[in-house]
């Protein structure tokens, strides 16, 4: 190599080319002190030229790096072979980005010099990040969704107690009290184990083309009593905003858990500001959106932010402000923000939270214009029948109990079965008989999907009525449209199960 120099406007077509490469380079004399560098070692460090010529290149290597980076460049300068090392640069701004040096010796004009090649490493370290978050979000994801059907299997055998508690019991007394206080509790549970499918993204939907702007304005007295006198509740609406497909509930859900989270963290009185707006969605800040487990498609989004001047959050409680069962407060489930990253899941959404200690907090929701959720199968209408052969399928000795007293009161004779194969063998033997089949998704030795091909190729026109503690979304998941006469979410009671049952026979 002749003259080395990367970046003299009248050098070689070399130096030329390095000083326009997409990696940075420099050249130091044999102290390490630098000498020349081109435009991108500039980006990277953050660092102007005139604030690096002339400066030890160590200076901007963190301590952990200079003795192993040191032995290195002298090995290159005894031996003359080139060497390569990971590292970090301490950027003008405070951070630090990894990097991976080519350092190799140069000849020029009688002098030695070390010249090196610095490829940046953020793309590749994020998208590792984002990787190893996504695998995390999805862990938690199937956590959820299991704690949550076996949640619903419990508490459906309570329900199916307090039903023959209830009748048992004469129709007025202190101990109905009692009974009435339970189920209440019941609900409460239930709609607990909701905000965690909310959280998995398989929560139950009902989309529809949605204007955020009315939604949030309607919103407005709820959203007040959320925030309890200690905030003032602003609004900038964007008013050419498209509608979307969105789950109204869900998103009455995320804003009250935002309102509420932005409320309780005022130190004093303050200011919520909730906005609407339109946002594209780059290839570039994609990763940014991927707390939901999931890189977003780019094109538009429309965009609910909620923004606080509260007392703000740590970096340590960022990262964790959107699991589940985590929080600050004394008291309090921890599911808020939980619930808000669900709700943006089930949208195939995205959601993201700037935040910094004393300067308040921002949540940014994005909802993409123009998709629209698939909707669980429905019940076919028609006139309720009375009377019939239903065959029960349930694993659960307890709900299955329950079931058959409640479908038998009903005026329904009924066959039970707990596993597929039982299942199979009432059906073969009472086919002509049997009028629905009310089968369990979830059941060990064959599952009801399973058992729902079998059945099928004895009798094509079966009709099954398929229940579960999980979504109707997972639960529906591997059957075509149209094949099932409902679907019937755990737990029920026995007015739901009743009614249910009647639709599907109508």
């Amino acid at each position: 190599m002749s003259d080395p120099r990367l970046s003299s406007p009248s050098g070689s077509d070399a130096a030329e080319l390095l000083q326009n490469a997409p990696d940075g380079a420099f050249r130091a004399d044999l102290d390490g002190r630098l000498l020349e560098v081109n435009a991108a070692f500039e980006r990277l460090t953050g660092f102007p030229r005139t604030e690096l010529i002339g400066v030890p290149h160590d200076a901007f290597t963190p301590p952990e790096y200079r003795d192993l980076e040191a032995r290195l460049a002298q090995s290159v300068v005894e031996t003359g072979a080139p060497a390569g090392y990971d590292k970090e640069y301490l950027r003008k701004d405070g951070t630090r980005v990894p990097a991976w040096v080519s350092l190799f010796l140069v000849h020029g004009r009688g002098e030695r010099h070390l010249a090196a090649i610095v490829r940046d490493l953020s793309a590749r370290r994020d998208g590792e990040q984002a990787r190893r978050h996504i695998q995390r979000i999805e862990s938690l994801r199937v956590l959820a969704r299991g704690v949550a059907h076996d949640f619903n299997n419990v508490l459906g055998t309570v329900v199916g107690h307090l039903t023959f508690v209830d009748q048992a019991l004469p129709t007025e007394g202190p101990t109905r009290d009692l009974l009435g206080r339970a189920q209440a509790g019941i609900r409460r549970a239930s709609g607990l184990v909701e905000q965690l499918l909310l959280y998995s993204g398989s929560g139950e939907h009902r989309a529809e083309a949605t204007d955020l702007g009315i939604l949030i304005l309607e919103q407005r007295p709820e959203l007040e009593s959320a925030l309890a006198g200690r905030a003032q509740l602003r609004y900038e609406l964007a008013p050419d905003l498209r509608p979307v497909h969105v789950d109204r509930a869900q998103l009455r859900q995320l804003l009250m858990n935002l309102a509420t989270n932005a409320g309780e963290a005022m130190t004093g009185r303050g200011t919520v500001t909730v906005r609407t707006a339109l946002r594209s969605v780059t290839r570039e800040d994609r990763a940014r959106w991927s707390r939901t487990g999931t890189l977003l498609p780019e094109g538009p989004y429309a965009v609910i932010e909620v923004d606080d001047d509260g007392c703000g959050m740590s970096e340590e409680i960022l990262a964790r402000a959107f699991d589940p069962f985590y929080s600050t407060k004394f008291v309090g489930r921890g599911l808020g923000l939980a619930t808000a990253l669900g709700v943006a899941r089930a949208h195939r959404g995205g959601i993201d939270a700037a935040s910094r200690p004393g300067a308040g907090t921002k949540i940014t929701v994005l909802l993409p214009i123009g998709v629209t959720m698939a909707a669980g199968p429905q019940a076919r209408p028609g006139t309720a029948a009375l009377t019939g052969t239903v065959l029960l399928v349930e694993d659960e000795p307890d709900i299955l109990s329950f079931a058959e007293y409640v479908l038998r009161s009903s005026g329904f004779v009924v066959l039970s079965a707990v596993d597929g194969p039982g299942a199979i063998e009432l059906f073969r033997t009472h086919r002509e008989s049997i009028r629905l089949v009310v089968l369990d998704f979830s059941m060990p030795r064959m599952s009801g999907a399973e058992t729902f091909d079998r059945l099928r190729e004895i009798d094509p026109r079966v009709r099954v009525l398929l229940t579960s503690g999980y979504s109707t979304q997972d639960a529906t998941a591997g059957f075509a449209s149209g094949v099932l006469a409902g679907f019937l979410h755990k737990p029920y009671d026995h007015e739901v199960l009743v009614t249910k049952v009647r639709e599907c026979l109508g």
